[in-house]
């Protein structure tokens, strides 16, 4: 005998690649474990999320966020899963999402071992019972290598009646006063845009002056850039995958296990926006721009040290001086990050992935990917084929 299927209300924004990552995600947990009929309308980000006229059904999975639509679930008496960053005071559901703490220390890691001078933050929009644990992880970080931080809120500072989050009556002077070169943390895809666009208005060059990192990626706004746009992937898939096992689990009659479950980002998405690693030693600094440039010849250190007319030895002697990292660890890096590039942006065949970050064989590439991002780069290929799809 079938039993009828569960009811399922999907209270999430359609129109940003947040969104549509966790209800896929959901989507796929449906046909695979639950028997479920999901409800769904098309959302805007900032629109209040509301249940559907005359709703009557088993579950809820939405952004949570303001207490009209956590007391319209209570009076409709169903659980539900909050996939929000934000949480309502006395709010009686569970909620899982991405961890902030991970997000500013993927960010700070990134934008750190590219030695910049300076770190910026450019802030998130003010939502009430939000508290920006990504600042409060980046801050941590650059306190403990000792980089200065200066932070921007855009709503304390250029959000008014008579302006808006484009002016540069304030961002331009922020941004003149940064010790260069800079790295920025944008809190959002937006944040990171519009320090972009504000540094092109103000004629400071990306990446070489100023690196802007966004804090989750973004592929409208990606679209748009004029530098290619580095962000962080906040796995938005895997949120949606498990808060449907979440609500399952509920449904099923089992206790709820997290009051709060953090799903760890997958890592950055590069663009060309922090494509730099940034020295003072000249030398060292061309050399990275020529691996850079062609990651496939940088073949060998004693050829590179012979380019740059030193010996094997000064040229290692000024690397780990410069960047505290030998010529082979930088090359090992650049090819990597490269490689993640083509991973994403091309459907050419891992082998040739492979040869073209320079790496003599498939083997050895995909040992170095799982050493440094702990995946093999066919599984982060599917998985960034599944973000995006």
């Amino acid at each position: 005998m079938n039993l009828p299927r569960k009811r399922v209300a999907l209270l999430i924004e359609t129109s940003t690649t947040w969104g549509r990552g966790i209800i896929r995600g959901i989507a796929q947990y449906a046909r695979q474990e639950a028997h479920w009929s999901l409800t769904l309308e098309t959302r805007g980000k900032h629109e209040t999320p509301t249940l559907p006229f005359n709703w009557q059904g088993d579950g809820v999975i939405g952004r949570l966020i303001s207490h009209q639509i956590v007391d319209s679930i209570r009076k409709q008496a169903v659980p539900a899963v909050n996939v929000s960053q934000i949480t309502i005071p006395d709010s009686p559901f569970p909620t899982v999402t991405t961890s902030e703490t991970c997000v500013g220390e993927i960010a700070a890691a990134h934008l750190l071992e590219r030695n910049f001078k300076s770190l910026g933050y450019y802030g998130p929009p003010h939502r009430q019972y939000y508290t920006d644990q990504i600042l409060q992880a980046f801050s941590v970080e650059a306190s403990l290598k000792k980089k200065p931080l200066s932070v921007f809120q855009p709503d304390r500072y250029l959000k008014t009646a008579q302006s808006s989050h484009d002016d540069l009556a304030r961002l331009g002077p922020w941004l003149r006063k940064l010790e260069k070169p800079a790295g920025i943390l944008a809190w959002n895809a937006v944040g990171a845009y519009r320090v972009i666009s504000a540094c092109e208005l103000l004629e400071i060059s990306v990446p070489k002056q100023v690196a802007v990192l966004a804090g989750e990626n973004d592929e409208l706004i990606e679209s748009i850039s004029e530098v290619s746009l580095s962000g962080i992937d906040h796995n938005p898939y895997e949120v949606g995958w498990h808060a449907a096992e979440s609500l399952n689990n509920i449904l099923m009659g089992e206790p709820t296990r997290h009051n709060a479950r953090f799903i760890k980002p997958k890592g950055i998405r590069l663009g060309d926006s922090t494509a730099r690693t940034t020295v003072s030693d000249t030398v060292v600094d061309q050399v990275i721009t020529t691996i850079r440039d062609n990651p496939k010849k940088a073949v060998a250190v004693s050829e590179i040290a012979r380019q740059a007319g030193l010996s094997r030895r000064a040229l290692e002697v000024r690397f780990n001086k410069a960047l505290g990292r030998s010529p082979g660890a930088e090359i090992r890096m650049i090819r990597l990050e490269y490689a993640q590039r083509l991973l994403t942006t091309t459907s050419i065949p891992i082998a040739d992935v492979a040869e073209e970050s320079g790496f003599s064989s498939i083997n050895s590439f995909s040992r170095a990917f799982v050493s440094q991002f702990g995946i093999s780069p066919r599984t982060y290929r599917n998985s960034a084929k599944e973000s995006s799809s």
